[in-house]
């Protein structure tokens, strides 16, 4: 429950995180003074077909967009004629698809003057997805101007139609609106370059699903604001498409994320599928709004409100279920998606709902970009600690599987798997020395005392073969031992060991009713050369002066010192220079 009760109040403080600087999107869709709209034929007449109506409907449903065109009434205040400063001269709405726009000006005497636009002439306008028509010119004593609208693909391109002295972005407000949207453009570049260089150390899907998230609210974000006129020109067909197509790769990606980020056990395979295939269906409806306006009208705006209605649901049954189920990641998804879908659940309600202008309260979807970066981006770097924290934990336990895995488990010395694979590498750290050391009649011990004393007799061995920084001690297997030295007189060092071992396992091993003793076979190399004999080959030859050395009566050594002699081709090889 406690978890529940973060999770609402994170989800209260997104809301009003997102929805106060909403507030003045909505306040900007009521207008002072009404305007008023007649449906009528396309392509004629516009002043035929205004003189003498008297059904001119002035509330805010524009719900019927069957009409072959709709035309709106617009008032100009008089007080606005006291300069040309200040005369009208745009209309402005929200960028919304349509075939044709008419407008015109009904001076006061009857005289008219009309300017006729297609959808890909209008001005492009900053921020907020604002387009803006030049109007006619105006004279003294015009009380309205007269849009004429073939083909509105939605409301809001009639709800949001207004007059104005400038064109969208040269207001004093929207400039402030335009720094602020850079700030956060230049926000989602870092979690962008995070999630890239995280991905170079974990290969992991989510972050690329969020480096393309990033990359489409980063464009959405350039695209709605204008700022994308400073490096491309777009004329407004190639900017809707755009829009659209970046506010799509944002739901795919923001789908496909929450596939791939939360953790495997804590959502069900069925929802993960879910979430792939809404994904699909994200990508589906994308493309029918961007690009099938022309040829559906209407229906392909229908389709995609409708559809994103539809992932809801789906949303809420995923947060759901991995909160259920434990999950952590999905805290930071619920932070991320709480005021995008506070924002869907505004834009949805406002396109159906006909008694409401329709919005799409772009401040607050600014806002919860801003909110998401945050959230998705602490989600990554925690979900990066803790794979970074189970792939140090699995290293360090294969590193201490290879260690154990190195050492004999009775002795705790080394044995062949950790010398033999490094044996160059301690040749060339002065390890020149290669004493190979077996048990005298070790067997008959076993038989007589048992194997449990045998094995304290083979660790009274260990300890006396004293490994240090300049000794190294093996055991190869059984009663065999092998020592690596290094340093001046490594031979007698080696002695010393072997003679050590009768009296270490008399003091150590009580009940022994004789001296364990030891045959052992020592082989020097030389400091330079013969770097390419093996471990293989120097215990071969050092078997043989065991063997030697057994056949001699045991308990003593024989030494061999390698020299190193020049072949035909120039080539070092081993020769015996002194035997003991």
């Amino acid at each position: 429950m406690g978890r529940v009760r973060i999770a609402f109040w994170w989800l209260v403080l997104a809301a009003l995180y997102c929805a106060l600087p909403g507030v003045p999107a909505l306040a900007a869709a009521d207008r002072s003074q009404p305007v008023c709209f007649i449906s009528a034929a396309a392509g004629g007449d516009l002043q035929q077909q205004i003189s003498n109506r008297r059904d001119w409907n002035c509330s805010s449903d524009h719900s019927d967009l069957s009409a072959p065109a709709i035309i709106l009434r617009l008032p100009v205040d008089s007080s606005l004629h006291e300069s040309a400063e200040t005369s009208p001269r745009y209309a402005v709405s929200r960028t919304s698809a349509f075939r044709h726009l008419t407008v015109m000006a009904a001076g006061p005497g009857g005289q008219s003057r009309e300017l006729r636009y297609a959808f890909n002439q209008v001005i492009p306008g900053l921020p907020d997805q604002q387009f803006a028509v030049r109007l006619p010119e105006i004279e003294s004593g015009t009380q309205h101007i007269y849009v004429a609208i073939e083909g509105a693909n939605q409301r809001i391109l009639l709800d949001q139609l207004h007059l104005s002295t400038d064109l969208p972005g040269e207001a004093a407000e929207d400039r402030t609106v335009l720094f602020l949207v850079a700030a956060l453009a230049g926000m989602i570049l870092l979690p962008l370059g995070f999630n890239l260089a995280f991905y170079r150390v974990l290969r992991e899907q989510f972050l690329l699903w969020h480096v393309m998230l990033s990359t489409c609210s980063l464009a959405q974000i350039m695209l709605t604001s204008g700022f994308y006129s400073a490096f491309v020109t777009l004329d407004i067909i190639q900017l809707r498409a755009l829009i659209i197509l970046s506010f799509g790769g944002m739901m795919v990606a923001a789908t496909k994320f929450a596939a791939t980020f939360i953790e495997p056990d804590k959502l069900s395979p069925r929802l993960r599928k879910l979430l792939c295939a809404g994904a699909l269906w994200c990508a589906f409806i994308t493309m029918i709004h961007a690009f099938g306006a022309g040829a559906l009208g209407r229906y392909s705006s229908d389709l995609f409100y409708l559809g994103s209605a539809l992932m809801l649901p789906v949303f809420a049954l995923v947060i759901f279920s991995a909160i259920r189920r434990g999950s952590r990641a999905v805290w930071f998804q619920l932070l991320g998606w709480a005021p995008f879908v506070i924002v869907g659940i505004i834009r949805i309600f406002s396109y159906f709902n006909t008694s409401l202008p329709q919005i799409d309260a772009f401040e607050m979807f600014y806002g919860a970009i801003a909110l998401e970066c945050g959230a998705t981006a602490l989600g990554v770097v925690d979900r990066f600690m803790i794979l970074r924290r189970q792939c140090d934990d699995a290293l360090a336990m294969a590193r201490q599987s290879e260690a154990l895995s190195e050492r004999d488990h009775l002795t705790g010395l080394m044995n062949r798997r950790a010398i033999e694979p490094r044996f160059a590498e301690l040749r060339s750290l002065g390890f020149n020395t290669f004493a190979l050391i077996d048990l005298d009649r070790f067997k008959s011990v076993n038989d007589t005392h048992g194997h449990a004393l045998g094995d304290e007799v083979l660790q009274a061995v260990a300890q006396a073969l004293d490994a240090d920084e300049n000794v190294l001690a093996i055991r190869l297997g059984g009663e065999e031992f092998v020592l690596l030295l290094r340093g001046r007189e490594a031979r007698r060092r080696a002695e010393q060991r072997r003679i050590a071992i009768p009296a270490r396992t008399a003091l150590v091993v009580p009940g022994l009713d004789r001296l364990v003793t030891a045959s052992m076979g020592v082989v020097e190399m030389p400091d330079a050369g013969l770097e390419h004999v093996s471990f293989n080959e120097l215990y071969s030859r050092a078997d043989k002066l065991l063997y030697e050395a057994k056949e001699a009566g045991r308990n003593r050594a024989m030494f061999e010192k390698l020299v190193a002699f020049p072949d035909r081709r120039g080539e070092r090889r081993p020769g015996k220079s002194v035997a003991a």
